[in-house]
């Protein structure tokens, strides 16, 4: 136990009533340890350090208020049941592009403790959490809560002492988050902060003035609101940079050509003032993607693209907070130039299936084998996925397969499967692990026409028709699974059995499994019933005895195939 957090601890409770209770409460688990007040500072703060010992995977908390009970152990202290708080307190973030998904926060601990200073009472206690500073102003009597209105009074205070720091914050372009709540909890000296993976830091005392205590009146001469803000005009203007980004709250479209599309694009016209009618989400996540993508085919570069995204926000009152994290805009950008890309392919595919269609009529084999190469190139950027071939299985009905450079086989089923995106999506998905963008129906209708025109036909012999792939399957299935003659057992175990007539009896669950383990072939249960019914087979109950009751089980009762009859 260090003395820092010794220090802490008996600054933070001298003078709370002994019949209170407080926690520790570690953030994976959501677990609270409760203790009670009376076993005094020393207590608690070595009780801290075994449980930051204990946790070296998790964060260790303290709460800013008591409570008259201790609670479960996946319980905390909220606003209702909070018994009363040691004081005031601010989380103030510094900027750190990997700690906290904002930019604009101070840009370092002295401009945080500057910021602390501007409020105009010195606080009692500061603690460096790691990724910024958590400050205390402690009153000179711990305040407990008798009537439901303290609670209220101490939450409205609470309130209105962060309002004060997010307005001194703003007058520099800085941000501080809300934490008024009583049910907050804040980091202790000793405590590890695990915000950043792999990048470990301590939180350290910086600051100990007891002297410093104050009545809550003591407040109320320093209270200020966003009026302040208003009369003085004040608006965040920093940028922040993401890669080759600038992003800015008040950047500017570049006018020359913001009316070159004006004036020959109008559904340019009709996102920047969000009016689309042809958009079932009016979002303002849909007009940025929108604005990004006719931008982008116009020839836009990413910072102008940027800076659009950014000025439609601003001209619409929406989200700018959300425009300016780190993630968003160069995806939405990224995500624009993919749907380009994917119409302009879509464009080559039909020049190059008329190409592809000519040169087969012709007879060019060069011209043929070249156009092929185009068309599964204008596939790949489809698709995002490099496929090298395609072929036409010529069963009863056909099936369609392809292959990609890494050698996985996609199995797309029958032509309506393929015809489907959702289940031609979801065989992409069996086979890569990789989901394809979702794409228009027009669009999909000429990948699956190119698919066909590059899919080479394949005789696949006996397996060609239903009929003689149910033939293999149950000659493969009956090879490992020997029919036995007691239907008892074979109900037990659900393998084939030879009934009193000399037939074949299958019991659908068991050969159905066989098929899904043994050839990666997944068919409903009522899938494989029709095969069976096509083969010949037929559906009938029977009555077995299973671990001595009697039960009627489904089976299905056929020939025997030849090579295993007899």
């Amino acid at each position: 136990m260090g003395d820092n957090t010794l220090d802490f601890f008996r600054t933070l409770l001298d003078g709370v009533p002994e019949d209170l209770w407080t926690y520790f409460w570690t953030d994976i688990d959501k677990a609270s340890q409760w203790m009670p007040l009376e076993q005094g500072p020393a207590q608690i703060a070595a009780q801290h350090a075994r449980h930051v010992e204990q946790n070296p995977d998790k964060q260790v908390y303290i709460s800013v208020s008591a409570v008259d009970e201790k609670q479960g152990r996946f319980k905390r202290i909220t606003a209702d049941n909070s018994a009363g708080i040691y004081g005031l307190w601010a989380d103030i973030d510094i900027a750190d592009p990997d700690a906290h998904k904002n930019w604009n926060y101070p840009p370092t601990t002295e401009a945080a403790l500057d910021l602390v200073k501007e409020c105009g009472l010195e606080p009692t206690i500061v603690v460096h959490s790691g990724h910024g500073l958590q400050v205390w102003w402690l009153f000179a009597e711990f305040w407990r809560f008798e009537t439901e209105g303290d609670r209220i009074e101490a939450a409205n205070l609470a309130r209105a002492w962060n309002q004060t720091l997010k307005v001194r914050a703003a007058m520099h372009n800085w941000k501080v988050d809300s934490t008024y709540d009583l049910s907050r909890v804040m980091r202790a000296p000793g405590s590890m902060n695990r915000k950043v993976d792999g990048a470990e830091v301590e939180a350290t005392l910086i600051s100990i003035k007891d002297a410093c205590r104050y009545s809550t009146s003591d407040f109320e001469d320093f209270l200020m609101d966003e009026s302040v803000l208003v009369e003085a005009g004040v608006t965040p203007t920093r940028e922040y940079v993401v890669g080759n980004l600038k992003l800015h709250p008040n950047a500017q479209v570049p006018v020359d050509l913001f009316e070159q599309l004006q004036d020959f694009e109008p559904k340019f016209v009709q996102s920047w003032n969000r009016k689309r009618r042809d958009f079932m989400d009016q979002t303002g996540s849909t007009y940025d993607l929108s604005l990004a993508s006719i931008a982008a085919l116009a020839g836009w570069d990413d910072q102008q693209i940027a800076d659009l995204i950014i000025a439609s926000r601003r001209k619409h009152k929406d989200d700018l907070d959300k425009a300016l994290r780190r993630d968003y805009i160069p995806r939405t950008i990224a995500r624009a130039r993919s749907t380009i890309n994917q119409e302009v392919s879509a464009q080559e595919m039909d020049e190059t299936a008329d190409a592809l269609k000519q040169a087969k009529r012709t007879g060019d084999s060069d011209e043929v084998k070249h156009k092929r190469g185009d068309m599964l190139d204008s596939i790949s950027n489809q698709t995002q996925l490099e496929w090298v071939n395609f072929w036409k299985l010529m069963s009863n009905p056909p099936a369609w397969q392809g292959e990609l450079a890494g050698g996985q086989i996609v199995n797309f089923g029958s032509s309506k499967d393929l015809f489907s995106w959702s289940k031609a999506r979801a065989a992409i998905g069996d086979a890569t692990d990789h989901m394809i963008e979702r794409m228009k129906a027009p669009v999909w209708d000429r990948l699956c026409q190119a698919v066909m025109a590059v899919a080479i036909p394949v005789d696949t012999g006996l397996e060609s028709t239903e009929t003689g792939q149910m033939y293999l399957w149950l000659s493969e299935y009956l090879m490992t699974h020997q029919p036995i003659k007691d239907p008892n057992e074979a109900a037990l175990t659900e393998y084939p059995y030879i009934n009193s007539d000399g037939m074949l009896v299958l019991f659908a669950t068991g050969f159905r499994n066989w098929l899904w383990l043994n050839r990666s072939t997944k068919i409903e249960n009522r899938e494989v019933s029709r095969r069976l019914l096509n083969y010949g087979a037929t559906n009938e109950k029977v009555n077995v005895t299973i671990s001595g009751k009697r039960t009627t089980k489904s089976v299905w009762k056929m020939l025997m195939p030849r090579e295993h009859d007899g």
